[in-house]
C-alpha cells in the first residue's frame, strides 16, 4: 500500500473517525478508561506502519510498557526499531525544568518532521496533559498552548490526542480546555465542537 493511499485511510478513534479534525482532546476518569479507548487507536496505527509518539506521566512509563506488552503489542521491541517513542513529562513538556511553550512547539515541529523525514506515513500522538497540572501552568497559559499547537499541527496530518483526567483537572478547566481542540471527546459521548 502507498503512503498516499494510507495517508487517506479513515484513523478510528474512540466510537468515532477522525477526519479533518485530528487534534482531539479526551477527558477520561482513569487510566483504565484511557486504555478503553486508546488500545485499538494505538494498534491500529502500528499495524499501519505507523510512529507512535506517546508523552506519558513519568510515575506510569513501566506500567504503560507493560499494559500494551499485555496486549501483545511489542512495544519495547518497537522502541529499538523506532516506530514507538515513549517520553515522560520531563522530556517533552518540562524539558528545560518548566514549561516553556516556544520550546515545546519546536520540539512538536521537529519530531514530527522527523518521522516524516524517516518515512513513516503518518505520527499519532498521545499526550497525557497531567503535567501542566503539576506546572501550576495557568489556564489561560494552557489555552493559548494548545491554540498554538493547532498551528503546527496544520502542518501535518497527524492525529494528536490530548488527555486530561478528572482526577488532575477542575471542571472548569475541563471545558475551557475542550474549547481550543477541534475536536473534543468526553470520554464515552462524543461531543460537536465549539
Amino acid at each position: 500500500m502507498d503512503m498516499e493511499h494510507q495517508r487517506d485511510e479513515p484513523i478510528r478513534f474512540s466510537r468515532g473517525t477522525l477526519d479533518r479534525y485530528r487534534h482531539v482532546c479526551a477527558v477520561v476518569e482513569s487510566s483504565e478508561e484511557m486504555h478503553r479507548i486508546f488500545d485499538s487507536f494505538v494498534r491500529e496505527g502500528l499495524e499501519r506502519g505507523e510512529k507512535a509518539l506517546h508523552i506519558v506521566d513519568p510515575t506510569e512509563r513501566e506500567n504503560y510498557i507493560d499494559h500494551y506488552e499485555h496486549l501483545h503489542i511489542p512495544v519495547s521491541t518497537l522502541i529499538g526499531q523506532g516506530q514507538f517513542e515513549l517520553r515522560t513529562w520531563h522530556e517533552v513538556h518540562l524539558r528545560p525544568g518548566h514549561f516553556d511553550q516556544h520550546a515545546m512547539l519546536n520540539l512538536l515541529d521537529e519530531r514530527l518532521e522527523d518521522a516524516q523525514q524517516k518515512g513513516y506515513p503518518r505520527t499519532r500522538l498521545v499526550a497525557n496533559m497531567g503535567w501542566a497540572a503539576l506546572d501550576y501552568l495557568g489556564i489561560e497559559d494552557l489555552i493559548e498552548y494548545e491554540a498554538r499547537a493547532n498551528y503546527v499541527l496544520s502542518h501535518y496530518r497527524v492525529p494528536v490526542i490530548c488527555v486530561y483526567s478528572t482526577a488532575m483537572f477542575g471542571g472548569d478547566m475541563v471545558i475551557d480546555v475542550l474549547r481550543t481542540h477541534p475536536m473534543p471527546d468526553g470520554g464515552n459521548r462524543r461531543r460537536a465542537p465549539r
